[in-house]
């Protein structure tokens, strides 16, 4: 029977890890993700258990039955489960937002009160947790000597094993498919089952009846001052008197059989035998510097686990299942050395030697886990690139990053893990104390943990950064090794060996281990995308300008030539390239789109990023920018972006930027606790984050965050988020969308430029129209229009051509069917790591939202502001140009047409000749075929060579065999076809333009080809203007549509000059009649998978 014991106590350490992960979760939800505030949580919570084993360890070996105090723990336990949500959710949350109006946030008090308030609701709890291993440790130990290590152990490993499973199911199972309210519920249910079970099997468990009023009596007496010796009942040792008789429940008449004596020694049973001769002697000095060194080993073992964490982070990403896996692995570690050492604890001679060997062990396994640590991403990447499919073994990609996180940690937490039984063992001073003795190591141990995770986070991380901090842990355990040896009597050869090996192997750890390759730590190889990529020999390493280990992540810039990237744990989040057009239209949007216009509006930011968006903002004359910036090191790393971001630098510290005369302020906090508690009020509210798939920023895209969020917008303000297209799933996406549509009854969705792959979503409690009068006159201010170019936005009317969704009915139609994101559910947060492995199933997504099917983007309902007449139509063919720009040619016609039948239009001619241009490939001009012109110190022969392959050339494209003027094209030395004349070299552009489709390499090298001619020889393309015709077709196949646009309009343009000079009748550009307006062609038209383009910094001009 004793079994079930063990079962309830391996059941508690499932529940035990589930409650500290969702109460954490629910308080920081409330108190913010700072790394203050999460310390706050977690010291609470180990401080409770701590004094819950100190306290009850105590106790435990004064009350008759100590098994029915842990199962009166776990029924507590069970009952607050339902009462901590209620506060937490129900009381909290006015309470911090009075904190936040009456203190500083950095204030003593400010923190001193979120801790007493965490303290409050998690005291009890937590306290009855700590008094579990004591208590037991009381019920299954009767005797001294050596069987209380190995029974403690074991008890100490099923608890962990517990933990193992409740992590696994909770981060599995549970949360991502009960919600977070749901998973607390079957944890409470489970510790209130617990103490059922032991309380409905009591009389078999303790080989005694015990009625119900007992138990009340005995629940009474635990709470007496005189409990214990003089009170009513006996010391727990001597409790329970072994019978004279077997008990009927354990075996048979004839005695107990050779199956039960084997279950009873295993268990820990109730009538052990003292073995004497095996208990070791040791001193009080031993004794102290065993616990003393536990506890050192616990301060080391939380800086082994920040530091792992971070840095495996980097490795297998920082998604919620990530951190799981990390768990995980370290657990397993603990438990997997506490039951083997438990296992041979009789065979131990001394364990005052083993334990200094662990120690030493602890610390040598991590020197050789430092050596390894940053190969650790190349090792991740070459497992993930050898699968074939990885869109179709998410679990075995994510059982990988397991394998990764435990090859790193197993070593050395394996060794941990036999810590705690060891000094137990030595700690304890025989069977009568037991329980106090359990309590004192453990509280001992947890008290270090708590030291720890505190001095890493906060002291060692972002002042010495991962490698020193990793180094001061080894260093503590050698130091907890030494002091266990010397404290003991005697000279032993164990001894005599390592008390010299100890600081010899310090000091050569300290000076002669090598730095980790930083660069390669930051790889970011989670991106499954990335894995075959980083570990070829083509792929280069970037000079790493910048590194920092913050409290909350580590930065990295990167360069790479003229190229800079910011990352946050190996995440790229921002850059001075391809992610320029998204950082200045999540600020520029919403400022154009306010009704009041931009001038003195209250904008605020959350994340710093490069500090571009912030740039950007300040350009528009707003009244004040409030960035909100969890990560310290953050503003520092944007110095290297002072090129594009247009910031002031002059701080030494935190935020090292100026308050751009008294128009910045940069606030260190999340910016989802900021806005939840913070009075002030905005216009402009920004939110681009980092991917929702990272833990934490997924809570910025729930229906909780911006409920509250909303509030603090003025009338007419109006919210901005930030979505991301690519590794997410259509389902997913959708998701986002209608939990913001879900809090925002107007929205407008863009995109960041023209078949970008990052969406910017617009919400309001006011309308939002598609106004031009409104955005014009926003970017006629003073620097607006500059900062707007940009991002590629050259007129008024770009904006409306990047429209996805026009309205909130549009955005409610395309999400429709779709779930809410909540707190609750996290549905984001769980599935947004799964997508990021499947990311092949939807690269192709793209272009469904950018093709011509696309049944949204109406945004014919929605303009207003056109005017009427010849303005309306001058207004309705610059919008024409502009989708054309963005490659919308279909409904580029339609506004065509509006054009026409509001009045004649110059623009709207253009638009229209384009259109024609671009759709109708029988208007393709003929290439001009002009003899090449050698140089004149060319040799007769190659002359002869040239202009024999101009021959073969001239008639394959007279016979339209393009493959054959291109192969014969080729035939001509490269340096005879380079000088010989920019006519050759426009033949072969257009050759590669001929043999090319969409998407093709050839139309990228006719693309290279054509251009090189436009920069070399002015005069040459002004009288061949046929080069900007193939440059406009290929363009458009290559999805560059701004180009393709601007080069046809320059061709139209380019002929309608010529035909001016010759005396033709140039007056109007051709304007076909309305019944013969163009309609896109489907083929070809639909966008594929969208690669880097190029643009010209002018605006509309090749």
């Amino acid at each position: 029977m004793q079994v079930i014991i063990f079962l309830c106590f391996f059941a508690s350490g499932g529940s035990g890890l589930i409650f500290e992960s969702i109460w954490t979760r629910m308080l920081t939800l409330v108190f913010g993700s700072t790394s203050m505030a999460i310390s706050s949580v977690l010291t609470a919570f180990m401080g409770g258990l701590a004094l819950g084993a100190w306290l009850f360890g105590k106790y435990a070996d004064r009350i008759r039955h100590p098994l029915l105090g842990y199962a009166f723990a776990e029924a507590v336990v069970g009952l607050f489960a339902f009462v901590v949500p209620v506060v937490i959710n129900g009381i909290y949350p006015a309470i911090n937002r009075w904190l936040w109006t009456t203190f500083e946030p950095g204030a003593t008090a400010f923190g001193l009160i979120r801790f007493v308030l965490v303290l409050f609701v998690l005291l009890i709890p937590t306290t009855m947790m700590g008094a579990s291993l004591p208590l037991l440790a009381r019920h299954f130990t009767r005797t001294a000597g050596a069987n209380v290590g190995a029974r403690v152990g074991t008890l100490y490993s099923v608890n962990t094993f517990g933990a193992v499973l409740g992590t696994f199911l909770a981060g599995f199972w549970l949360l991502p498919d009960a919600g977070l309210a749901w998973t607390n519920r079957i944890a409470g249910a489970t510790n209130l089952s617990l103490a059922v079970v032991i309380y409905l099997f009591r009389d078999r468990l303790l080989d005694q009846p015990i009625a119900p009023g007992q138990i009340l009596a005995e629940v009474r007496g635990w709470f007496r001052r005189d409990a214990g010796a003089q009170g009513p009942f006996p010391p727990a040792a001597t409790a329970r008197p072994e019978p004279a008789d077997p008990p009927p429940d354990s075996a048979s008449e004839k005695g107990p059989t050779r199956k039960a004596k084997g279950k009873q020694a295993a268990l820990g049973g109730a009538v052990p035998v003292p073995d004497t001769a095996e208990i070791e002697t040791v001193s009080r000095m031993t004794r102290i510097a065993a616990v003393a060194g536990l506890a050192v080993a616990g301060v080391s073992a939380m800086i082994y686990q920040v530091v792992w964490n971070r840095a495996l982070a980097m490795v297998i990403g920082s998604s919620i299942y990530s951190f799981i896996l990390i768990l995980l692995a370290f657990l397993v570690g603990l438990a997997g050395g506490s039951a083997l050492i438990s296992a041979f604890m009789k065979r131990i001679g001394s364990a005052v030697t083993a334990l200094a060997v662990v120690q030493l062990m602890i610390g040598l396994t991590a020197i050789g886990n430092y050596l390894y640590l940053d190969d650790m991403p190349i090792f991740f990447a070459k497992l993930v690139a050898g699968i074939q499919h990885p869109e179709d073994n998410v679990r075995w990609i994510q059982f990988l990053g397991f394998v990764t996180a435990s090859v790193t940690v197993l070593p050395t937490t394996i060794f941990m893990g036999m810590a705690f039984p060891l000094t137990v063992k030595i700690w304890s001073s025989g069977a009568e104390r037991v329980g106090q003795d359990v309590g004192s190591v453990y509280g001992f141990n947890t008290v270090g943990n708590i030291i720890g995770s505190f001095a890493a986070g906060f002291i060692l991380m972002p002042v010495l950064g991962m490698q020193t901090s990793f180094f001061i842990a080894v260093a503590l355990n050698l130091v907890a090794a030494m002091m266990i040896l010397l404290s003991g009597e005697g000279l032993s050869p164990v001894k005599l060996i390592l008390t010299p090996v100890v600081p010899v192997v310090c000091a050569v750890a300290i000076i002669f281990t090598p730095r980790w390759n930083l660069a390669t730590m930051t790889l970011g190889v989670f991106r499954i995308s990335l894995a075959s990529d980083v570990i070829s020999e083509d792929w280069g390493e970037p000079d790493l300008v910048y590194y920092h280990d913050g409290i909350a992540t580590t930065v990295s810039v990167e360069r790479w030539g003229r190229h800079y990237a910011l990352k946050n744990n190996g995440k790229v989040d921002a850059s001075n390239g391809d992610d320029m057009p998204t950082q200045i239209t999540v600020a520029g949007y919403p400022l154009v789109f306010h009704p009041r216009g931009p001038r003195n509006l209250d904008v605020a930011v959350i994340g710093f990023g490069s500090g571009v968006t912030l740039g950007t903002a300040l350009r528009f004359p707003v009244k004040h920018v409030s960035a909100i910036e969890l990560e310290r090191s953050i503003p520092e790393a944007a110095q290297f972006f002072t090129e594009v971001n247009h910031l002031e630098y002059g701080r030494s510290e935190f935020p090292f930027v100026t308050d751009q005369g008294g128009r910045l302020t940069v606030i260190n906090n999340d910016g989802r606790n900021f806005l939840l508690s913070t009075p002030q009020k905005f216009d402009v509210i920004i939110s681009e984050p980092s991917n929702p798939w990272i833990t934490g920023v997924s809570n910025l895209f729930t229906v909780d965050h911006f409920r509250s969020a909303a509030t603090r917008l003025r009338p007419g303000g109006i919210f901005c988020q930030w979505v991301q297209l690519y590794e997410l799933a259509p389902e997913n996406i959708q998701t986002i969308f209608r939990t913001f549509g879900k809090v925002f009854p107007h929205t407008v969705v863009l995109a960041a430029e023209d078949l970008s792959s990052d969406t910017v979503m617009l919400g309001s409690f006011d309308p939002l129209p598609l106004d031009l009068e409104r955005i014009r006159a926003a970017m006629a201010l003073d620097g607006v229009a500059q900062e707007m170019e940009r991002a590629y936005i050259y007129s008024p009317t770009d904006v409306f051509a990047r429209v996805i969704l026009a309205s909130h009915q549009e955005l409610m139609d395309y999400t429709s069917g779709a779930l809410i994101n909540t707190d609750d559910n996290a549905l984001i947060e769980f599935r947004a790591p799964r997508n990021l492995i499947e990311y092949k199933k939807y690269e192709g997504y793209l272009g469904t939202i950018y093709s011509p099917e696309w049944p949204y983007a109406r945004i014919g309902d929605h303009l207003r502001g056109f005017g009427s007449g010849p303005e309306a139509a001058e207004n309705y063919g610059e919008l024409a140009l502009s989708l054309i720009a963005h490659g919308k040619k279909a409904l580029a016609a339609t506004f065509v047409e509006k054009a026409q039948a509001a009045g004649r239009s110059e623009t709207a001619a253009m638009a229209l000749e384009i259109l024609r241009l671009l759709i109708s490939p029988e208007t393709e001009p003929p290439v001009p075929i002009e003899a090449p012109v050698p140089g004149p110190e060319l040799e007769a022969a190659m002359a002869d060579r040239l202009n024999d392959g101009f021959d073969r050339v001239r008639q394959a494209i007279q016979a339209g065999n393009w493959d054959a003027a291109l192969d014969a094209y080729n035939e001509i030395p490269e340096p005879l076809r380079q000088h010989s004349g920019t006519g050759l070299r426009l033949i072969g552009g257009y050759l590669l333009y001929k043999n090319g489709e969409p998407g093709s390499a050839e139309w990228d090298d006719a693309i290279t080809e054509l251009e090189e001619v436009v920069r070399a020889d002015a005069a040459f393309v002004t009288e061949h203007p046929q080069v900007y015709y193939y440059l406009a077709r290929a363009h458009d196949g290559q999805f560059n549509f701004d180009k393709a646009m601007r080069n046809m309009r320059a061709y139209v343009e380019a002929t309608a000059a010529q035909s001016a000079s010759a005396g033709a009748d140039d007056s109007d550009v051709p304007e076909p009649a309305l019944a013969d307006a163009p309609t896109t062609d489907a083929e070809g038209e639909s966008p594929k998978d969208v690669g880097t383009r190029t643009r010209s910094p002018n605006p509309r001009t090749p």
